[in-house]
Parts: structure tokens; C-alpha cells; sequence
């Protein structure tokens, strides 16, 4: 039987966290509480608001994070779980999609599907820099667009 475990990664340069699960292999079947328990997914990323509650409401399409496209493609076709303080979501993760450049990336996905919330592609490229500043992207292997559907 294999459990999942999360495991946090924070950078001191990105004040994102991203929960990666490891599989370990365990004699014993998780605990489940009641018979509605949440399925247990590989796959669990922090999204702050305003962003996460923009997916939830159906508005934002893609999500974006910078990093080599195989750090990312693996997960095409899996169900993760998007969260913030106040509350978490199951998203299907439907393709993802490489970029050089942050810029390209937001021409190409459209900066209405990566930020609703806001006003402008200005304004969108601002905002990423905020999580992605300076060279980030360009030395961590370009800009993903990971294409998400929510589930039930």
C-alpha cells in the first residue's frame, strides 16, 4: 500500500510554498475519517487569494509557476489540490504549456485566464513579479501555464 506524504518547499526568493507528495511504501492503510473522507491526492499547491477563490469561481483557467516544463508535465491528467488559508479546491490538471518568458506566457494564455482580478496586462506582469522577481524565471527554466478544470 502506498501513502502519500506532503512535503513544503519554501524559497526565500518566491513567497509561494509548493506541496510536492512523495509516495512511501507502509504496511498499514491511511485513516480515514467517516465515510466521506477527501480522496488523497499526489499533488497539492498553495495559491493565495485573491487567485484561488478567481479558480473556484470559474474565472481563472490557468495557472501559472515558473520552472522547467518537466518539473510540471508529469502531472497532465491528475487531480490536485489547490489551497490558501481559507480554503482548498480539487482541480483536474489538463495540459501545461512551456514559455521562456513571463511575457509570453501571459500574450499566449491571455492574462484575463491567469488573473481575472485584475485590470491589465500590466498590471498582471507586476503582479507575477511580486512572486517571480528579477531573473527568477529566466535562471529556474521559463514559465508554465498549467491548464485547469475544477472538479466536483
Amino acid at each position: 500500500m502506498k501513502n502519500f506524504t506532503s512535503i513544503l518547499i519554501f524559497s526565500a526568493l518566491v513567497p509561494v510554498a509548493c506541496a510536492v507528495a512523495v509516495a512511501a511504501d507502509t504496511s498499514a492503510p491511511a485513516p480515514q475519517v467517516g465515510a466521506a473522507a477527501t480522496p488523497a491526492v499526489a499533488i497539492e499547491l498553495f495559491v493565495d487569494e485573491p487567485w484561488l477563490s478567481a479558480i473556484r469561481d470559474g474565472k481563472k483557467t490557468v495557472e501559472g509557476r515558473a520552472g522547467p516544463r518537466q518539473e510540471f508535465a508529469g502531472w497532465i491528467g491528475q487531480t490536485a489540490k489547490f489551497y490558501s488559508a481559507k480554503q482548498a479546491l480539487l482541480v483536474r490538471i489538463i495540459d501545461v504549456h512551456h514559455y521562456a518568458t513571463l511575457s509570453e506566457f501571459l500574450t499566449a494564455e491571455g492574462w484575463q485566464n491567469a488573473a481575472p482580478h485584475l485590470s491589465s496586462l500590466q498590471a498582471t506582469e507586476k503582479a507575477y513579479l511580486e512572486f517571480y522577481p528579477g531573473d527568477y524565471i529566466r535562471d529556474h527554466g521559463g514559465m508554465n501555464g498549467i491548464m485547469i478544470s475544477l472538479q466536483p
